[in-house]
């Protein structure tokens, strides 16, 4: 990973190796720009569900064995949905003399099940439909892409007709025709264990699984330690895992969760699930603090997690008292526990000292008022 830390917060790059990718938004990329804030230690994909801001899991391409073009058109020249619409946009793709279409009538795609024909409240017609490409060239998304396109340029240019019935005598042929309206959207098949990213595919990683030609994480508390995974493994006896997409067993932990601080906030933040034993950092808001010579780092046990105490605060300082290492004046505030020593001018060869002993509490600095 690259980092510019010249910036605040400090920006990085992180790349897949060479001719690999992950899926970001649906689709495949190989790069993730990221930003850390050095203040509260935390980076910007850090989550509740990726609570140690896991990057994502690079992959090879793997080629598709099918393409499937799933469209929904407007048609006009009925109110109702009427039998015989299948086939009717069987003939009419076969027929049609658009070179597009072609794979239609060679085998190479073909109509998924039925089409469905519905009607909204105003009597408008839609069909949806699926056109399967199982045949040709496979490595690239070339004729369904062509297929797609010339089906948006039909339906839009409203030349798109489908013509139902007729063929029997005394029967009168219903033609209905495109009314401007279509979506339509291609996606690619893939083999078992590789998913699906628009026209393309990607062995799923360690850490996911193929479920219905996705690849997809891994539900907490299991795992999957191999590329191309079907199924996830579970953590076994009472184990659990921090976060989805877990890739090994040693991912099945104790665990323990990052506890409220009030007056403060931590990093990992507040309600995370970690492993125990990960370090917390602890910072308190302004006029708090932890006990004193306390490090504001402390691995996450479920029990005993860093407490802000508010500071003592020295209300008034005998112009007789000096502190040793600095010096002392009304406002001054101590951490909690925090201890100072001081001198009075009038009592030379005597140390005296305040501790703040109560969260809050107030104090005066005043020295003896005769010399013994």
């Amino acid at each position: 990973m690259d980092c510019d830390t010249s910036v605040t917060p400090v920006a990085c790059t992180y790349s897949c190796p060479s001719d690999q990718f992950f899926n970001s938004g649906g689709a495949l990329t190989s790069t993730k720009k990221v930003t850390c804030n050095t203040a509260t230690a935390e980076w910007s994909h850090m989550s509740a569900s990726n609570p140690l801001g896991v990057l994502p899991s690079c992959s090879d391409k793997t080629d598709p064995t099918s393409y499937h073009l799933t469209a929904k058109i407007g048609l006009a020249g009925s109110d109702s949905c009427i039998d015989g619409l299948t086939a009717a946009l069987q003939t009419a793709l076969e027929s049609s003399s658009d070179e597009a279409y072609n794979c239609m009538d060679n085998n190479q795609c073909a109509i998924s099940g039925s089409a469905k024909c519905s009607s909204d409240s105003d009597g408008k017609l839609s069909l949806e439909f699926v056109v399967k490409q199982s045949g040709g060239d496979l490595k690239t998304s070339a004729i369904i892409d062509a297929f797609n396109t010339q089906l948006k340029t039909d339906a839009a240019a409203k030349t798109f007709t489908l013509t139902v019935g007729g063929k029997r005598r005394k029967t009168r042929a219903t033609t209905l025709t495109a009314d401007g309206t279509v979506v339509s959207t291609a996606e690619s098949g893939c083999a078992a264990g590789s998913g699906t990213v628009g026209t393309s595919c990607i062995k799923c990683p360690a850490g996911e699984y193929e479920k219905d030609g996705v690849c997809t994480a891994c539900a907490v508390n299991t795992y999957s330690d191999t590329v191309g995974s079907t199924k996830c493994i579970d953590c076994a006896d009472s184990l659990k895992t921090i976060t989805t997409g877990s890739d090994s067993v040693s991912d099945c932990l104790v665990t323990c969760t990052v506890k409220d601080v009030a007056n403060g906030f931590r990093s990992p933040t507040i309600g995370y699930t970690v492993s125990e034993g990960t370090t917390l950092t602890t910072f308190c808001n302004s006029n708090y603090s932890l006990e004193y010579e306390t490090t504001n780092k402390a691995l996450c046990k479920t029990d005993t997690q860093p407490t802000c105490y508010k500071k003592c605060v020295i209300q008034s300082v005998d112009e007789r008292a000096t502190l040793q290492t600095t010096t002392l004046k009304a406002g001054s505030m101590l951490s909690y526990k925090e201890e100072l020593k001081f001198t009075c001018s009038n009592k030379d060869k005597d140390m005296f000292n305040v501790q703040c002993a109560g969260a809050g509490n107030l104090y005066d600095i005043s020295c003896p008022s005769k010399r013994i």
